[in-house]
């Protein structure tokens, strides 16, 4: 560390040494969420959830949306999210992802006939 005055250096090393490394902070970060996905999947749990269609990727991320949405609108205390959990399109579930709780459900599209 080389700074113009030592103790500029000093307070810098002792700055550095305070923070956490990048790596460490991402790890901490997809833990916490990896935990908060888990606790409102099985939130949702009872509710029949459709297979998402899209690429690997839109799946795996409408997943995530879809779990904590319909978790958050069960602990809302809405029971009316069945025909949320019919929704198959992950494109939809990443599209709307910004909309409020009742809007997403004044958004949701009718169940396709088989």
């Amino acid at each position: 560390m080389y700074r113009t005055f030592a103790a500029e250096a000093d307070r810098e090393v002792e700055k550095l040494a305070k923070r956490v490394c990048t790596p460490c902070w991402r790890a901490k970060k997809m833990a916490v969420e990896d935990q908060i996905v888990k606790a409102d999947e099985i939130a949702s749990d009872p509710v029949p959830l459709a297979a998402l269609i899209g690429s690997v990727k839109q799946v795996e991320w409408a997943k995530t949306i879809r779990a904590t949405r319909i978790a958050s609108l069960r602990r809302a205390g809405r029971h009316d999210v069945a025909r949320l959990a019919t929704v198959s399109e992950a494109k939809w579930w990443i599209d709307n992802r910004g909309r409020h709780d009742t809007d997403l459900l004044a958004f949701c599209p009718p169940p396709s006939l088989p």
